[in-house]
């Protein structure tokens, strides 16, 4: 349904992670003429017209991913899911997940090391 929040694999490919945008609208082929970059880009299929809810722009014609090219409309065979409900700021754990672990490794070896020389200090 418009206004949905779904999960769907770029142009069906499934060796790209997913994406989690707003369906807009159900677009017929040819619908959309020029991307808001200037590039000119003509729907190859209809499908639903997506957009991340903190973009400026649609992710057809405008969003281009390596190993898929330009998004184009999600046909209803791509997605994969559709979101139940939202957690605010959850999203921002996988973008950040390798900076987590890392300063999780960093405090568990300070920790460690204040804990083995207080240890010490006490024997």
């Amino acid at each position: 349904d418009y206004g949905d929040v779904i999960i769907y694999r770029p142009n069906g490919v499934d060796s790209v992670h997913p994406i989690i945008h707003r369906a807009l609208i159900y677009a017929d082929a040819a619908t959309i003429e020029q991307s808001v970059l200037g590039e000119y880009y003509r729907d190859p299929h209809g499908g639903y017209i997506t957009k991340g809810d903190n973009n400026p722009y649609i992710d057809q014609g405008n969003l281009r991913l390596p190993g898929v090219g330009v998004v184009e409309p999600v046909e209803k065979e791509w997605i994969i899911g559709k979101a139940l409900f939202a957690v605010p700021l959850l999203g921002y754990l996988p973008l950040h997940l390798f900076e987590f672990a890392i300063l999780v490794i960093v405090i568990i070896i300070i920790h460690d090391l204040v804990f083995v020389r207080w240890k010490r200090k006490d024997e």
